[in-house]
């Protein structure tokens, strides 16, 4: 599972609620259905660069000399005590490309490490609407999508929320879309 929006402080804290939550909707989804979980973080606000070691090698660097994509970088310059790595995933067309850093705060399944950077890079590479690899997993920039989208449908007025109402002849209209 591919979690972001949690700073280093809340890592406690999702491992204490939301870990067990996941858990529990797995049982009651199927009596018995206990998956093996890996619960990872993607931050991609931090200040991190990476560059290559040789710019204008084209083995090592870009046209706009930053990493090839698919660089990973997860000894030195990674959290002492976490088990943490960057990833280079996406092609930057100007600038100075930002890697995504992966925290994995718990693991059932105790995949090695570059078996996760692989299946984390290649999931950036399933994301329909474009051609290229994205900077997160395809998971994740979904999930992004969805809850931009359920924010349409909410109201906020007077500190309550309630669901935009839709036009009863919508009804008849299953393919309808905002």
């Amino acid at each position: 599972m591919y979690r972001s929006g949690v700073g280093e402080s809340q890592f406690e804290q999702v491992l204490r609620f939301e870990l067990p939550k996941i858990k529990e909707a797995c049982v009651k989804f199927r009596k018995g259905y206990e998956p093996k979980i890996i619960f990872s973080v993607v931050v991609k606000r931090h200040h991190m660069r990476i560059f290559p070691v040789n710019p204008q090698n084209k083995s090592e660097a870009d046209k706009n000399g930053n990493c090839l994509v698919g660089t990973v970088v997860d000894k030195k310059i990674t959290h002492p005590t976490l088990n943490d790595f960057y990833l280079q995933s996406h092609y930057a067309n100007q600038g100075t490309a930002r890697p995504s850093r992966y925290i994995i705060l718990h693991d059932d399944i105790k995949l090695p490490i570059d078996r996760f950077q692989t299946l984390s890079n290649t999931l950036c590479y399933n994301f329909q609407p474009t051609t290229s690899c994205i900077s997160i997993p395809t998971p994740l920039k979904y999930a992004h999508l969805a809850c931009a989208r359920a924010k349409t449908y909410l109201i906020f007025t007077s500190g309550t929320t309630r669901l935009l109402k839709v036009h009863e002849n919508l009804k008849n209209y299953p393919m309808y879309f905002v």
